[in-house]
């Protein structure tokens, strides 16, 4: 068993098991007018992965990071006003209002040296601006 639970924990470490690429979230908005997305951030993925947005309306995003593994949060868009960096503690809020259309990836940019990055190993996911 506790052979069964090492392997286990080094693939989940490693990125070698797959995250869910299907986890889409349509932001709701709260009681002063924000999209609010609350998101995980935990063995190498970000939940949910797919998140659905109104341009020129302000969002808040809620990352809870689980674990002891730096990461971070990086949407690397200028043009598009979205150009953030946003190292990941436990209770994080990312703020931003996106103006543009468009579909945007956001990926944690941490890697280890001679090993994969963590966007490489699954951690990355789209907000989609409509």
């Amino acid at each position: 068993m506790k052979k069964l639970i090492a392997l286990i924990t080094l693939l989940a470490v490693h990125g070698l098991v797959p995250a869910d690429e299907n986890n889409t979230f349509v932001a709701t908005t709260n009681e002063i007018g924000e999209q609010e997305i609350v998101m995980q951030a935990s063995s190498y993925a970000y939940y949910p992965n797919k998140i659905i947005v109104q341009a020129g309306v302000p969002v808040v995003l809620k990352i809870n990071k689980e674990g002891w593994v730096p990461h971070d949060l990086i949407i690397d868009d200028p043009a598009s006003g979205l150009n953030i960096k946003q190292k990941l503690g436990k209770n994080n809020e990312v703020r931003f209002t996106p103006e543009n259309k468009g579909e945007f990836v956001f990926y944690c940019g941490k890697k280890l040296p001679f090993a994969k990055s963590h966007k490489d190993k699954g951690m990355h996911g789209i907000i989609i601006v409509e």
